[in-house]
């Protein structure tokens, strides 16, 4: 990394951990390696090792020397950098042979290479050396350091001198091993890449700083190329680390405006046209600005004085401080910026899913409400089949007729969990639901009944991998018609529902702002339509098929995270269709307990999504960086299984039922469970 700055920013913003780092989350993005095509930032002793084994007085043994001895094991800081931490927090190790970067590299190819001990590759280095654009790519890296000899009198000591000129040095010598050049060395090696692994591309620091490239399009041009070719190799997962940079350090605010407005341009088209692969974005700048305006919230001093420079190299060097020479960060700063990038990617990846569950847990309460809707008329053996689906399916045997009775009132409460899991671009959760609905049922003539429904439900959510949740609350009504004759029923029914999300809650995987806010609203909209035939088996049994078809729509609004600064994501509003089909069987036998009539019975089903719900669903970061998640239909298909046990309450009324039920659904994605008590209690002349 050349330059005279060293920053960490996140999607455009800046951001920051506690200096000694966060324990490493679960996430349930994994990865089982990484490759690392960088510059100082991330070199592990490449440039330290040519710089050491060049004997041709270049650098080693002039006052334009590195002392590699002020440097730990070849890395350009105190310490170990982002690129060797990063992996312990996705769980696993950290493989240096892994790593191609080198300090000075540049995403394209600028100047000439460090020449090895030969005499071919001398005369190579010369030719190189005396190129004119190799002379002039040495002129602008030295005119980039230049407002920085000037600002301060002390700058212009020779061991100061030689710590800012070394960089354009070093970068004019190392243009072979640009990012470019390493993903090429890495594809002559690879030709077909790992989908399981994160490859990160450096950030273009160099391109301005050290080679006066004042082009903003170029290095993303570079960057997005690599990627590309990566992609093409096979890689899915890639992390970037864009270019950041102010008038106050020699840089040029424009110019960092500039391509930092191409960068998520283009990088934001790229996942647009890529929805099953990642690209998260870190971008590296206006770190000291921030650190400046508040060190201690982030765990720095107030001292930004490289160590190196005030005579403090490695243990030497405190850990609050952020600088390790005029350029790079210490072991502190590089402990955050892996943090950091965990917990962008984290945002990004989990925070994107979280927000998309937010339709499929209102599905989830539509159905169980609606089970919970029409096990309470229970007008008959196998009524409540438009439940089935997200929901349950439940009801006990009620009976075929009033009488001479009118009209009744009903009452349930349920109360139950499930769970989902991760996958086809779902986040992964479990919860807990309860809900109560009342209302009133009019019998008319020919058969014919037409009713009205009130419900409170509300569903508690834990999420899988960083964790998180929510509490959904909805409130509506149902209008629904009945009509029958002798053992065929039908039932038709519609409602609508408040839904109100709230304290969403989502863990972004950073020490100093951990939890990310918010809430918002929506509604569901259903319709269904139900038909039954009761079949007496003989012995008073009777076996009831019935089949169903419900719609649901869900719309939820769009809302804003607070609480986590600019781990912050906006969440666009969305909406989802369900079409779901059921065909149930209940077998029921009334039976004598005592002076009460009891009728058990036993359902078995299957459900079907007749809908393919697959769809893109897009977040974003204050700074303008999205996040394209792809989310799938989940199990189409599940089992339905439900036991009831229903006494006539004549005590209370004649013709009241009171019912208890047990309802599981059981599929590939997931499981519900559900208990329910209901009270019907006829009324009228």
């Amino acid at each position: 990394m050349g330059g005279g700055r060293v920053g960490l920013m996140v999607a455009g913003s800046m951001i920051m951990g506690a200096a000694g780092g966060a324990a490493a989350l679960a996430t349930a993005q994994r990865y089982a390696d990484q490759f690392v095509f960088s510059a100082s930032d991330a070199d592990t002793g490449n440039t330290m090792r040519s710089v050491d084994e060049t004997t041709y007085g270049i650098l080693h043994g002039t006052n334009l020397s590195i002392d590699s001895s002020a440097y730990y094991k070849g890395r350009f800081s105190n310490g170990p950098t982002y690129a060797e931490l990063l992996p312990a927090y996705f769980g696993f190790g950290y493989d240096d042979t892994h790593n191609y970067a080198w300090g000075g590299a540049a995403t394209g190819p600028y100047g000439a290479p460090i020449p090895r001990p030969s005499l071919l590759d001398f005369e190579t280095f010369l030719a190189d050396a005396t190129n004119p654009e190799v002379i002039l790519t040495l002129l602008n890296g030295l005119s980039a350091s230049l407002p920085r000899l000037i600002e301060d009198p002390l700058n212009l000591d020779p061991t100061n001198l030689e710590r800012i000129l070394a960089p354009s040095f070093i970068s004019m010598f190392t243009g072979h091993h640009s990012m470019r050049a390493q993903v090429d060395e890495y594809l002559a090696e690879n030709p077909a890449t790992r989908p399981d692994a994160l490859y990160i591309a450096g950030p273009a620091y160099n391109n301005y700083y050290a080679y006066g490239d004042t082009d903003p399009v170029r290095p993303v041009d570079d960057q997005m190329g690599m990627i590309d070719d990566l992609h093409g190799a096979g890689a899915r997962d890639f992390m970037l680390l864009a270019y950041g940079g102010s008038d106050e350090d020699g840089g040029d605010d424009a110019y960092a405006a500039a391509q930092r407005a191409e960068t998520i341009a283009r990088t934001n088209q790229w996942k647009r046209e890529h929805p099953g692969s990642n690209l998260y974005v870190v971008d590296l700048g206006s770190f000291i600005e921030e650190v400046e305006k508040d060190p201690a919230k982030y765990g720095f001093s107030d001292d930004f004085r490289g160590c190196v420079q005030t005579g403090q190299a490695l243990d030497a060097c405190p850990d609050d401080r952020l600088r390790y020479d005029f350029v790079h960060p210490t072991a502190s700063a590089h402990r955050m910026l892996a943090e950091v990038a965990y917990a962008t990617i984290t945002s990004a990846y989990e925070g994107t899913r979280q927000g998309a569950a937010l339709p499929g847990l209102a599905g989830t309460l539509a159905g169980r409400r609606a089970a919970n809707l029409a096990a309470a008329l229970e007008a008959a053996p196998a009524a409540g089949l438009l439940a089935l689906g997200e929901g349950m399916a439940g009801a006990a045997a009620g009976e075929t007729s009033l009488g001479h009775r009118l009209a009744r009132w009903f009452a349930r409460a349920a109360l139950g969990f499930g769970t989902r899991d991760e996958g086809d671009g779902r986040q992964g959760y479990s919860y807990v639901a309860g809900g109560i609905v009342g209302g009133i049922e009019a019998l008319l003539d020919h058969g014919f009944g037409l009713g009205l429904a009130l419900s409170y439900d509300y569903l508690d959510t834990d999420y899988d991998g960083v964790g998180g949740g929510l509490g959904l609350h909805a409130f509506g009504a149902t209008v629904f018609g009945t009509w029958q004759a002798g053992p065929l029923a039908l039932r038709a029914e519609a409602a609508y529902h408040r839904d109100l999300y709230r304290g969403i809650r989502r863990n972004t995987g950073f020490s100093i702002e951990p939890e990310a806010r918010g809430e918002t609203a929506g509604e569901t909209m259903s319709a269904g339509l139900e038909s039954r035939y009761a079949l007496a088996l003989g012995d008073g049994i009777t076996l009831t098929p019935a089949l169903s078809l419900r719609y649901t729509r869900v719309a939820v609004d769009g809302y804003e995270e607070r609480g986590a600064g600019v781990l912050n994501l906006r969440m666009e509003a969305q909406d989802e269709d369900s079409l779901i089909a059921a065909l149930v069987v209940e077998i029921n036998r009334p039976t004598a307990w005592e002076t009460y009539r009891v009728t058990p019975s036993l359902r078995l089903g299957l459900v079907r999504e007749l809908l393919d719900r697959d769809r893109l669903f897009v977040s974003s970061f204050s700074s303008g960086q999205i996040t394209v998640a792809p989310v799938g239909t989940g199990a189409r298909t599940a089992a339905l299984v439900g036991l009831g046990l229903d006494f006539a309450a004549d005590g209370l009324r004649p013709g009241a039922r009171l019912a208890f039920a047990y309802d599981g659904r059981l599929a590939s994605d997931g499981q519900d469970h559900t208990v329910s008590a209901s009270l019907r209690v006829p009324f009228g002349p």
